[in-house]
């Protein structure tokens, strides 16, 4: 029988019995390609090497594969969905999956594999969706591709199944909209249909919810947790969190370096049934306990006002696509704040709170509808526009998407003295560039690579060093390590810990992580439906919260 006609016939009579492998993987190695045509390439791409790792997933079971950023848990995912980039490759082992050898298969042969046995979850759906066509296409299409059984009729019946099947209601305004009209959460509920639209045996998800606020990243794991029910589904779950495997999996694997340290089973009991699970997952990266909470800022430069924000509403102009009217959405109601100079102000909300609007406010990337903000340097007020821009500074949460990725980290990192500051030569913002990556941690060679050429937890560094460049007073850091891994997580967590202290810069920072804003923060602002619902020191809103919501929030994490 051929690959492609055994392809068809797998999972029709699955098979694989609950004490027989789905997936297993016997000696896999990834390294970096270095032969002829490859070499380029492979030059260019981080040394994640996978060497010589064994394991099975079983059905209806949840796989989590844990390690740091680097340890290859995202490179041995695309290795098993054969989606490698082309600086790397596969040179020894076995990959078994429902009596097929996916390595000997054509990619035209594995094409049928990929959404209709094997479903793949990225970590930004964002980057996993055309911007230009709407969600309703790309589902369809999707179907198209992978349910070539269904005539045309049933194939929208089945997008629109597939839709309230992850939750999301008013299915026919969902499929007419385009990605950039969706929050972070219906966004990821898409690319789980679109995952779902071949019906398949296996569903790799590389860290799902790690983008995603409390109360959302809650509500997409119990989908997860649904439909492996529902649908038999196994699950490859790869995450850096804890205490999202302990609420998710069956059992776990940890990867360091490329290698399997250990797999163990988990007590499956509820996390939201057992609290002590909560503190019992605290690991030097998810510790409660904050390094800022009881000194408060600097006793001195906590009197010196450095931003004042004063009933800041803000909307946005929507076009209805089914309508010939326009509408105006409220995004912010009435926020008021204000930020001394060495404070750090933790801004909390779930997604779509206002958040991000506030932070691109305070940049002055958009403009408020009414209200005012005031900046302050040294007890004056700043008027002018390049000044506010310098002494404002960014960190956002994607460091790649803040980066020319034709660009070298020294010529990134020397950005904004070219046009802020244009006193210097080039030789002194490479020099400037230097101190500043000794200042953050890194090796000196770092100044040579690209983007691409380090880890996400260097990048975000990376992009901290090019907001000092400027000497800024205030960092408005918008998820700054939302998608790193807890030890990077750490590492940026730290490196702004110290610059707050020793350089008394005021941080507004940007979470949906109340475990680390209480680390982190000397007050934290709570935002709910563009409105502040709690405001006050780390103490008063942690231990003793007064709005329902706050209480909501706390309780939702895992």
């Amino acid at each position: 029988m051929s690959y492609t006609k055994r392809i068809e016939e797998s999972g029709k009579a699955m098979g694989v019995g609950d004490d027989q492998a789905l997936l297993s993987v016997h000696g896999l190695s990834v390294v970096v390609a270095t032969d002829g045509a490859t070499q380029k390439a492979a030059t260019q791409l981080p040394v994640n090497v996978i060497e010589d790792i064994s394991f099975s997933i079983y059905p209806n079971e949840v796989l989590a594969l844990i390690g740091a950023s680097g340890s290859g848990k995202s490179v041995t995912a695309m290795a098993l969905a054969r989606l490698l980039p082309s600086g790397l490759r596969i040179i020894q082992g076995e990959l078994q999956f429902n009596g097929i050898s996916l390595l000997e298969l054509s990619e035209r042969e594995m094409c049928r594999v990929r959404g209709r046995k094997i479903g793949v979850v990225f970590q930004d759906p964002q980057t996993a969706m055309n911007p230009v066509k709407t969600v309703g296409q790309q589902l369809l299409e999707a179907l198209r591709l992978n349910r070539a059984d269904l005539a045309a009729a049933e194939i929208k019946v089945t997008a629109q199944r597939l839709i309230e099947e992850v939750g999301l209601g008013a299915v026919s305004d969902i499929m007419r909209r385009y990605p950039h009209q969706l929050s972070g959460g219906q966004l990821q509920r898409i690319v789980i249909a679109m995952a779902l639209s071949g019906d398949p045996l296996l569903l790799i998800a590389d860290e799902p919810t790690t983008a995603l606020d409390v109360t959302i990243q809650k509500q997409i794991l119990d989908l997860l947790k649904r439909l492996k029910a529902d649908r038999g589904l196994s699950i490859l779950f790869i995450s850096h969190d804890m205490s999202v495997v302990r609420y998710m999996a069956d059992r776990v694997l940890e990867m360091r370096g490329g290698h399997l340290l250990d797999s163990e089973l988990l007590n499956s009991a509820p996390a939201q049934t057992a609290s002590s699970d909560r503190s019992s997952v605290s690991s030097s990266s998810l510790s409660v306990s904050s390094q800022n909470q009881g000194d408060g800022p600097h006793p001195i430069l906590a009197k010196e006002k450095l931003l004042a924000v004063d009933n800041i509403s803000a909307s946005y102009e929507a076009d209805r696509w089914w309508q010939l009217s326009k509408s105006r959405r409220a995004v912010l109601d009435q926020v008021s704040f204000t930020l001394g100079r060495a404070e750090v102000l933790a801004v909390v909300g779930e997604s779509g709170s206002g958040k991000t609007t506030l932070a691109n406010l305070v940049l002055g990337l958009m403009q408020a509808n009414s209200g005012e903000k005031r900046l302050y340097h040294r007890g004056q007020l700043i008027e002018d526009r390049i000044e506010y821009q310098r002494l404002v500074q960014a960190v956002f949460q994607n460091p790649s998407a803040s980066m020319n990725p034709r660009y070298r980290i020294a010529e990134i990192i020397g950005e904004g003295l070219r046009y802020l500051d244009r006193s210097h030569t080039a030789g002194e913002r490479r020099e400037i560039g230097f101190q500043l990556i000794e200042q953050i941690g890194l090796p000196p060679e770092v100044m040579n690579r690209y983007p691409h050429e380090v880890s996400g937890g260097q990048r975000q560094r990376i992009a901290i060093a090019r907001a000092l460049a400027v000497k800024p007073t205030l960092l408005v850091c918008d998820e700054p390590t939302s998608a790193l891994d807890p030890e990077s997580q750490d590492q940026v967590v730290n490196l702004l810990l110290g610059l707050n202290k020793r350089q008394a810069l005021g941080l507004l920072f940007i979470t949906h992580d109340l475990r680390l804003a209480q680390r982190l923060a000397d007050n934290i602002l709570i935002m709910q439906g563009g409105k502040v619902v709690e405001y006050g020191s780390v103490g008063e809103v942690i231990e003793n919260p007064s709005t329902e919501y706050t209480c909501m929030l706390l309780d939702s994490m895992l």
